[in-house]
């Protein structure tokens, strides 16, 4: 079940009595249940048969009681669990599951992780209902993922700008489409968004940010990478260590994997490396600057800064320093 099979179901009308939104992605499940709010009942049925319950507040006897009710002037009655992982005794609502109210939609909404296949609720909600998973997705999914929701909403955008919002907004989906909001507003429908848009409206910075810096370390140019250093060492509460030490990790990780690779093309190393084929070039670039003895010991830095930006074997040195250190040794 995907976010638009489960739009066009409700569309039709098409309902089933029992619904578990489930996974560790809150965005998707969040969009889900607008869905429901949307489609299922009208504005004048809602008064009397749209409930919304939450898993701290209630417990499986309040909801059943709920459930069991027929809707007022309408076919349906919707009622919807917010936070239902909180719910102390989810699995009593099996005996409901098994025989449900068809004109009740339940929606139980499970946020952050998953209800385990091999529960009997889920069993029983999976044969007399829908289970909708929403799934994390990866880091080097989170630009890929940006290029196709700006195209779903009728915009295209530069891979560039992808990676940018990549490198600084990470893999929440709700913060970056929260921005991509941003950008739209500013810019005609069918735009095409660029690294310039997204500095100017959203804040990015194109010439001082960790996509930059790598850049500038893959081609050994020492000046420019100490000039981000500085920049990014000035305004450190906007770029904590552990968000460039864990994008140095992700892109040396890249390299490390071409110097493996063989003689795979373009598009093949694209797939591989979870990229955008126009950044495959920088990345075989880097391999040649950075063989693996080298590479290895940037690993093993980055893992020392990482712990010591966390208070590991560091008696409190400030993170702005921290960066400093790190980067002198990187570039040795």
């Amino acid at each position: 079940m995907t976010i638009q099979n489960l739009r066009s179901d409700l569309a039709k009308r098409q309902f089933k009595p029992l619904y578990l939104l489930h996974g560790e992605e809150p965005f998707y499940l969040d969009k889900a249940e607008a869905l429901f709010e949307e489609l299922v009942l009208s504005e004048a049925e809602k008064s009397f048969n749209h409930t919304i319950l939450y898993g701290k507040d209630c417990d499986a006897q309040t909801i059943t009681d709920a459930a069991l009710r027929y809707p007022m002037f309408a076919e349906h009655q919707l009622i919807v669990v917010r936070e239902a992982q909180q719910l102390r005794d989810l699995d009593k609502l099996q005996t409901y599951a098994e025989k449900p109210v068809p004109t009740t939609v339940l929606v139980l909404v499970y946020k952050y992780k998953k209800l385990p296949a091999n529960r009997r609720l889920y069993k029983a909600i999976a044969q007399n209902g829908v289970v909708f998973e929403s799934k994390k997705i990866r880091d080097y999914e989170v630009a890929s993922w940006v290029q196709g929701h700006a195209s779903e909403s009728g915009y295209k955008i530069q891979p560039a700008a992808a990676q940018l919002m990549e490198q600084y907004l990470g893999s929440d989906l709700s913060r970056i489409d929260g921005e991509l909001r941003k950008l739209m507003i500013n810019l005609e429908p069918g735009s095409t968004i660029s690294a310039a848009h997204v500095e100017r409206f959203i804040g990015i910075s194109r010439e001082y940010n960790v996509f930059e810096l790598q850049n500038a370390l893959l081609k050994n140019d020492a000046a420019r990478v100490w000039k981000i250093a500085e920049n990014l060492r000035a305004n450190i509460r906007q770029h904590p260590m552990v968000m460039i030490v864990g994008s140095l990790y992700n892109f040396f990780s890249k390299v490390y994997t071409v110097h493996f690779i063989g003689q795979a093309n373009d598009k093949e190393l694209a797939q591989v490396l979870g990229v955008h084929p126009f950044f495959v070039k920088d990345y075989r670039s880097a391999a040649s600057a950075w063989p693996i003895p080298r590479l290895e010991r940037g690993f093993a830095q980055l893992l020392q800064y990482d712990l010591r930006s966390k208070g590991v074997d560091d008696a409190g040195t400030e993170s702005g320093e921290l960066l400093r250190e790190m980067i002198w040794k990187l570039l040795r």
